[in-house]
């Protein structure tokens, strides 16, 4: 087995501002690392002393995602392997739990089909009606969504708690289809009343991206839309994170591409307050208006599908994560050997 002790540091034009607990993409198989044994072996240091160790998470022999507490222009990062040690427990202090403390659902999706795993350890989404694999974005694999099938992928018992709680999904899509309305990706929240929440990013049957928010209570209803102005059916992969926040009492959602705020919205009459009981967050559709049937399946292919709830990152942060998961080899640029001081033996005549 292969072992090394390296050392990257980060390209400070692409990172937006300090970030605090950021989850870096880091690509293995620029280290040198080929087999998993080498990979389940990383450990992550902020220090060539190794007195400072770092959450991480091994996906695959090629991905790790190594939690970072304070990023800045200056950050360097130091990976040794041996490929002898067992990967870390996943509620290891220093395991994968740890590195996505801050979100409720991550799913790399990976897998080459059946259950995706969730690296928050919360909720892994079912496979309904068989989404195959596709070829990532970040790393080897993503998910393939037809509509033929209507596929999806799925859960009903996120994490997610009541109360004025603002909501982030972040993912990667590519699709050169175009087709009627469908939805890339959904949280749908009841209330013991029977109200429910949507939070929704979807693709228009105009081609555009769009970010719905809305209140459905029996007869009344409530929806706002806020919408990208181009074409982004190009079979090109492309970054989304919607974002919903309480402002005011009101609902301010804000969608980005590709790093870029494209536009903020303050709904005007629409009160934001999240019910309690989690109905379903789903890769690929949505539940309907009364929360007990898919629709609206999507198609192209989609990678690194994320939930946040409690909080939502910075502008700073999304462009850099885009930053970051688009163009990993620019954004830690060269990885080389650490060199390290032996002293040497002083003779004396």
């Amino acid at each position: 087995m292969a072992a090394g002790f390296k050392q990257a540091t980060v390209n400070a034009s692409k990172v937006a501002s300090s970030l605090t607990d950021y989850p870096a993409f880091v690509d293995l198989s620029r280290i040198g690392i080929t087999t998993q044994a080498e990979a389940d072996s990383v450990r992550v240091y902020s220090d060539a002393s190794k007195t400072t160790e770092l959450a991480r998470e091994i996906v695959s022999a090629t991905e790790m995602h190594v939690k970072i507490p304070s990023l800045t222009t200056t950050t360097t990062i130091y990976v040794d392997y041996d490929g002898s040690r067992a990967d870390y427990s996943v509620t290891d202090t220093h395991g994968r739990n740890a590195v996505w403390s801050d979100y409720k659902i991550v799913v790399h999706l990976n897998e080459s089909s059946g259950t995706r795993t969730d690296s928050c350890g919360n909720d892994d989404l079912n496979d309904v009606n068989t989404v195959p694999s596709a070829t990532g974005k970040v790393g080897a694999n993503g998910a393939n969504f037809t509509r033929a099938n209507s596929e999806r992928l799925d859960t009903t018992t996120a994490n997610v708690s009541s109360g004025d709680v603002p909501l982030e999904m972040e993912l990667w899509h590519k699709t050169s289809l175009t087709s009627t309305y469908r939805v890339i990706s959904s949280l749908v929240v009841t209330g013991s009343s029977g109200g429910r929440w949507f939070f929704e990013i979807q693709l228009g049957s105009d081609n555009y991206m769009d970010t719905e928010m809305a209140f459905v209570n029996g007869g009344n209803q409530g929806v706002y839309y806020i919408a990208d102005t181009s074409t982004v059916t190009d079979g090109n992969w492309h970054h989304w994170v919607a974002k919903v926040r309480n402002t005011g009492g009101k609902a301010q959602i804000k969608l980005y591409r590709d790093g870029v705020l494209l536009s903020t919205v303050n709904h005007a009459s629409l009160t934001y307050s999240l019910p309690s009981t989690m109905q379903a967050f789903t890769v690929g559709a949505t539940k309907n208006y009364t929360a007990t049937t898919y629709t609206h399946y999507c198609t192209g292919d989609i990678d690194e599908s994320r939930l946040r709830a409690g909080t939502v990152t910075t502008d700073e942060y999304t462009t850099t994560s885009y930053n970051n998961q688009n163009d990993e080899s620019t954004f830690w640029g060269t990885w080389t050997n650490v060199s390290t001081f032996t002293p040497q033996a002083m003779w004396f005549m």
